[in-house]
């Protein structure tokens, strides 16, 4: 040891564990199709489909429908795409925050 404080928190444990590679890889999965949504949804998610109320999954619907007749994959994916852009938001706005707090401590301590 050099004498020098450990760091508090590092990302170092997650990748070495199998539940932070399998978290790791889900995020990753579900942000490529979040970005690429049109092109992994092939129907409309707010469009509905009246011949295909309440229908099990099948193969033009991979999810199925709900009530209203809407494809319910296309719901997922495109929710994925906003609950990860607003995600995306609070912790740019927690971070730009963080640095602002700290930098001026650090200013003020020094």
């Amino acid at each position: 040891m050099d004498g020098s404080p450990a760091p508090m928190w590092t990302a170092w444990p997650l990748w070495i564990s199998e539940l932070g590679i399998a978290g790791g890889i889900v995020l990753l999965v579900l942000g490529i199709m979040a970005f690429f949504a049109p092109l992994v949804a092939r129907h409309d998610p707010i469009e509905p489909d009246l011949r295909a109320l309440n229908q099990p999954p099948t193969t033009d619907h991979i999810l199925g429908t709900d009530s209203v007749g809407r494809d319910n994959w296309a719901r997922l994916v495109y929710g994925a795409r906003v609950s990860l852009s607003v995600g995306s938001v609070a912790v740019s706005i927690y971070i730009s925050i963080g640095v602002l707090l700290g930098g001026l401590l650090y200013k003020v301590t020094r």
